[in-house]
């Protein structure tokens, strides 16, 4: 019988189920039983240890398959605890088809009928990531609302029991997580969204989520709601910002400035994670050099333009009129206006021309 095309790719369903799905292709199904014989390797390719088909049985490495195909999927499970697989090792397994009736003598060559040998590498552990957008707005009785969206991307299900837990704080560091939120977890499954509610105007807010995470797949650990104090910093993973908007019901954004790539001698300000942008009607702004050199001030309609609308990467820009003619640092003095009222503090942005 000739055993072909090996080929083990990493699996997670979910924290505790974890395997590498082992794939090969048998040209007959008959007549013989099949035996997984593996060896851990070290970085010069010898064998630093040794499982034979038996102990990987007893160990609940695999199970014993009813039936043989054509087209073979064997699960090897590397649960967190266990004591064969190490995430970021090599290791070379061995398929042998030995005769039905040789089984006894299974390592005699005469009761071979084939055998595939394949070496691999159990990737390491990738760390989970939360990405995190939040939206700005006002209720028609003027109060702000902020909305966190936590999409959470654990790929290798290395978070605990798939469990996070989320903490918001305000602009002075103070805990205000709504009580039914403080005393929940959350899964990582799939997207949450979490909502303030009667926040202060033109502030801001952090979340913070936190999870116990095994990188190691080394088991014995609790999730982030058993941990004796599940907001320690140890188990901080992310922290997110978002912005309450103004009382027109607009938020700038952070404001930052490139060089137009129309023009080398203007500059482009960008504003990202801006909101109700395009109600500005009103750009006023200064500029000087590090050498006080003073260019003319420029009151202009503010009239910017959307990039990559509807995704995540959207911001706005707009090309500023006046042309540098001096090198160096620039500052840029801006400020916004809707209706004649001024949006915010002015802002100094540096440009290095």
């Amino acid at each position: 019988v000739e055993i072909t095309n090996p080929h083990v790719e990493f699996v997670a369903e979910d924290y505790t189920n974890k395997y590498l799905s082992l794939a090969y292709n048998l040209t007959q199904v008959f007549g013989f039983r099949i035996f997984y014989d593996l060896e851990l390797l070290t970085e010069q390719g010898t064998v630093e240890q040794l499982w034979r088909h038996e102990e990987l049985l007893s160990n609940s490495i695999f199970s014993e398959p009813g039936s043989y195909s054509i087209s073979m999927i064997q699960r090897l499970y590397c649960r967190p605890g266990n004591n064969v697989f190490q995430f970021g090792r090599r290791y070379r397994i061995t398929i042998s088809a030995v005769a039905t009736a040789g089984v006894s003598d299974r390592f005699n060559p005469a009761n071979i009928m084939g055998i595939c040998v394949h070496e691999f590498e159990v990737e390491d552990i990738i760390r989970p990531v939360f990405g995190v957008t939040s939206t700005a707005f006002i209720d028609e009785g003027g109060q702000n609302y902020l909305t966190f969206r936590v999409l959470p991307i654990d790929p290798h299900k290395a978070i605990v029991d798939g469990k996070y837990i989320v903490r918001f704080l305000d602009s002075d560091g103070q805990d205000i997580t709504p009580p039914e939120i403080a005393a929940q977890d959350y899964d990582v499954s799939e997207p949450q969204s979490f909502t303030l509610e009667d926040l202060e105007s033109e502030s801001t807010y952090r979340i913070l989520i936190f999870a116990v995470t095994d990188l190691t797949n080394g088991g014995g650990l609790e999730n982030i709601s058993e941990v004796e104090t599940p907001t320690h910093a140890q188990y901080l993973l992310k922290t997110a910002y978002g912005t309450t908007l103004d009382a027109q019901g607009i938020f700038l954004g952070d404001i930052s400035c490139v060089k137009s790539p129309y023009n080398d001698q203007q500059v482009e300000v960008q504003f990202n994670n801006a909101v109700n942008i395009t109600m500005v009607d009103t750009i006023q702004y200064s500029i000087y050099t590090s050498d006080n050199y003073i260019y003319p001030t420029v009151t202009t309609a503010f009239v910017p333009q959307v990039h990559n609308p509807g995704t995540p990467s959207e911001y706005y820009s707009m090309e500023l009129p006046t042309e540098l003619t001096e090198n160096g640092t620039h500052y840029i003095q801006v400020q916004f206006y809707k209706d004649g009222i001024r949006l915010r503090e002015p802002q100094v942005l540096i440009y290095n021309k």
